[in-house]
């Protein structure tokens, strides 16, 4: 027989129930220990060990992409500028040649003092850059204390810039000497045997000597350091009331002698001794 159900009188109200409300007032209600770890779910921080292990593999993932960028820019940069110290990459192209004291023609009269510090104060500047005891390498081409200029024999500074991560090629014999050698290279690297050397040359329009100090060559056995990219050369005989074009070039199989562009692999400048 079918039950017979009383249902009270009065006003009714039908709510809507939805799960996830119920979900979350059951979580608000769970204490604060079982939210860290709820061994009944089996969670963590409310993820499950499924759930760490994709985060873990994920970020494992993603710096080991990093990682990898991260070689490879290293290794095309190393590769770029600093391979093989021998072999000059990018940055080590072969360094510019420089000459002091400026500008480009050195006019000067031996019996005015005045005129001749100019000149002599840019040659101890740049020493004094190098070195305290800079002056004192070449203190044979400094005999009158203003470089010579007052003995009519006056000095110029030859330097080869700095290039990090160059290094010569030298000619370290005849044999090896390019076509177009002058003769006194030739016989520069007879006196003075041995490897790493750039060699210098230097002549001029006018019959004249030159006389370099220490030697005719820059010492590259130390990669250029420090003094060693230094050269006086003292030019001596100078015919008087003169302009005089004076050419200093630099042999060494990795610096090219570009003849249109001073600085390049050579200098040029001009002498003019004044002489009443």
């Amino acid at each position: 027989m079918p039950v017979d159900f009383v249902v009270p009188a009065g006003n009714y109200e039908v709510r809507k129930r939805f799960r996830h409300l119920e979900t979350q007032r059951k979580r608000y209600q769970m204490p604060w220990s079982k939210s860290v770890l709820d061994l009944e779910h089996h969670t963590l921080f409310g993820r499950t060990a499924l759930g760490w292990a994709r985060i873990i593999y994920f970020y494992l993932l993603l710096y080991l992409f990093i990682l990898l960028i991260l070689a490879v820019m290293i290794t095309a940069f190393y590769y770029c500028f600093y391979k093989d110290k021998l072999s000059p990459q990018i940055l080590k192209g072969a360094p510019g040649i420089s000459r002091f004291p400026k500008p480009g023609t050195i006019k000067f009269n031996p019996n005015i003092l005045e005129n001749l510090y100019f000149y002599a104060d840019q040659i101890d500047s740049i020493l004094y850059k190098f070195d305290t005891f800079g002056p004192q390498k070449f203190v044979e081409c400094n005999k009158d204390k203003l470089w010579g200029y007052h003995e009519k024999s006056p000095c110029v500074i030859i330097k080869i810039n700095k290039v990090y991560g160059f290094t010569a090629k030298t000619y370290d014999d005849v044999e090896s000497l390019p076509k177009n050698k002058p003769a006194i290279l030739e016989e520069n690297v007879k006196k003075y045997p041995g490897g790493n050397k750039i060699w210098l040359t230097c002549e001029a329009t006018k019959k004249m000597d030159f006389h370099f100090i220490p030697h005719p060559y820059f010492d590259a056995s130390n990669d250029l350091t420090y003094l060693d990219r230094v050269v006086a050369v003292q030019m001596k005989n100078i015919p008087p009331n003169e302009e005089v074009r004076v050419t200093c070039k630099v042999w060494a199989k990795n610096i090219d002698i570009t003849e249109k562009y001073s600085g390049h692999g050579h200098v040029k400048f001009y002498l003019n001794m004044h002489v009443k």
